[in-house]
């Protein structure tokens, strides 16, 4: 019973935190008057437009994105659902019940802050490159270069992870390919279909960027919901040990250094994608405070939501129809609940199609934050061909190249990662999960430094900001990243090490190359301003308001 209540006074503290963060950055909405109420849309976009072309872009991509598909593209990339999918059963193997118990609520608190921070700097700098312009703005063209490609580089291979999981997922569910010999040949066919998928919906369809990450907010809603239900109504839950849930393992045994570092590793990865919104800045109305507050919320969102979801899964997984069958995945959870409901294998299907959307649209975020990126840098000459990247298809109103060539790499790394371990199993995922965790907190690392050393009182005039506990936020978030830093080269080895120098080789050959072509540096060719003539000549070109 002591247990028990530890763990749910610490999920009760980090909600406490959350909601007192919440209240201080709240406090300034009121006197933010930059879009007052009932301000028609034309004239919001005009204003919004015009904060763009002071920090010197032209208005290229159409502002569809409202504040719920905003909240989605964050929330939908974490995913609860497709987490579950790759973390629930390895987590519960290193670390037990109290991986999730205790590990959760840790893991949850850091990122709360790490997001935080990022969230003043999103409120004050709202472009599309995210991150990169945030570095750019703060310490000029070397660090937006670095953090660009580290977050480039994470960006794709979470994308990795998600189609990955997703194709192994289809693999075991269907019959016809679990047993076949060509099971691995199925997997890639599978994984790259659900690539161009991806590719063709963001070029094809100018509002699947909206429209497919907020229906992922309903799906996922109702999953963990139906979960919940089932397991309280049907489920007998007063026959279950709720003082399971806060142990270390069955068996009694501790928690191992690795397979403790392990787990952390896989709930690290659960808060990433928080920033998607950032990368749709230059597409969502009023961004100053929609992005903000949608990286904001939903981590918060996550938290709970997540907590709630993966305890009632082990609660299900400690219901005696199971017996000590030990610990499973997600789709184990759905058998056992629909066992002891009568439902049977209909909820399975139900729980995996909710899981594999959940996975499809976390992997379509990927590739739209990690092409929003690669246009932002090649906008400011930072990626090679940087002219062609940067071009805006008056058609399609995307980077259509900047999406192609997301996709291709995708595809190229998954078919090479697949291909040399012969299937994406636990030790892949792992792998990868390292290094998507590496390269994203060693850029969010950097950043949090630069906040900590430039960004006082940079943030008076931004709707998203928390004064004098932005310095001890930003601190604990750059823990946080150093932390997560340490534990992905600890996991994943040499792999993170070799995709960490990639990634610093190609921002240091991106700014030496824009440093030559401006002949005058590359910090003060960064720092220069478009003429309003030439923006507007650029804005010509496009249909950017409907």
């Amino acid at each position: 019973m002591g247990i028990t209540l530890t763990g749910l006074l610490v999920f009760a503290f980090v909600c406490i935190v959350i909601a007192v963060i919440g209240w201080k950055a709240g406090s300034r909405v009121s006197g933010w008057d930059h879009h007052p109420g009932g301000t028609p849309l034309y004239i919001r976009f005009i204003e919004d437009k015009q904060q763009l072309n002071r920090m010197g872009y032209p208005q290229q991509l159409n502002r569809r994105i409202g504040a719920l598909s905003s909240f989605g593209l964050s929330f939908s990339s974490m995913s609860v659902l497709g987490g579950a999918v790759i973390c629930l059963g390895p987590v519960l193997s290193y670390a037990g019940p109290a991986g999730f118990g205790f590990g959760w609520p840790i893991a949850a608190f850091f990122a709360v802050m790490l997001c935080t921070a990022k969230a003043e700097l999103a409120s004050a700098c709202p472009l599309a490159g995210g991150p990169y312009h945030w570095a750019k703005k703060l310490a000029g063209s070397w660090a937006g270069n670095v953090t660009g490609w580290l977050l480039l580089g994470g960006q794709m291979t979470l994308v990795v992870v998600a189609n990955g999981a997703a194709a192994l997922l289809i693999a075991n569910l269907v019959p016809a390919i679990a047993g076949s010999s060509w099971r691995l040949a199925c997997m890639l066919a599978i994984a790259v279909l659900l690539t161009v998928l991806q590719v063709v919906c963001h070029i094809g369809s100018s509002t699947a960027v909206s429209r497919l990450p907020a229906a992922g907010i309903w799906i996922q809603t109702a999953a963990v919901l139906t979960v919940v239900t089932l397991v309280v109504w049907l489920g007998d839950i007063d026959r279950i040990d709720a003082g399971r849930l806060f142990q270390a393992a069955e068996n009694g045994e501790g928690i191992s250094l690795h397979g403790g570092a392990a787990a952390l590793l896989l709930l690290m990865r659960m808060f990433l994608g928080a920033d998607t919104a950032a990368y749709a800045a230059e597409e969502t109305t009023d961004p100053g405070r929609q992005v903000p507050w949608s990286m904001f919320l939903s981590v918060s969102y996550q938290y709970i939501f997540g907590f709630v979801c993966f305890i009632f899964c082990m609660l299900a997984l400690m219901h005696p129809v199971l017996g000590m069958a030990g610990y499973a995945d997600l789709m184990a959870v759905a058998a056992t609940i629909g066992s002891f409901s009568g439902l049977g294998t209909a909820l399975q299907s139900v729980v995996a199609v909710a899981a594999l959307y959940g996975l499809w649209v976390c992997g379509s975020n990927g590739i739209f934050a990690s092409s929003r990126l690669l246009f932002a840098m090649a906008r400011d000459r930072a990626a090679p061909a940087a002219s062609r990247i940067s071009e805006v298809s008056s058609r399609f109103h995307a980077p259509v190249k900047a999406i192609l060539i997301s996709g291709s790499v995708i595809i190229a790394l998954m078919l090479a990662v697949m291909l040399s371990d012969g299937g994406f199993g636990l030790q892949t995922i792992m792998m990868i999960t390292a290094c998507t965790t590496g390269l994203s907190y060693s850029a969010y690392g950097l950043l949090m430094l630069l906040h900590l050393l430039r960004f006082a009182g940079r943030s008076e005039s931004s709707s998203f900001h928390m004064g004098k506990w932005s310095r001890p936020i930003a601190a604990a978030a750059l823990l946080w990243c150093g932390t997560a830093l340490a534990v992905s080269c600890w996991i994943g080895g040499m792999s993170v090490v070799y995709m960490l120098f990639i990634c610093l080789a190609g921002a240091t050959a991106a700014a030496l190359g824009a440093g030559r072509k401006s002949g005058r540096g590359v910090h003060r060719a960064s720092r220069s301003v478009p003429e309003r003539s030439r923006l507007l000549a650029e804005e010509r070109n496009y249909i950017y308001f409907s």
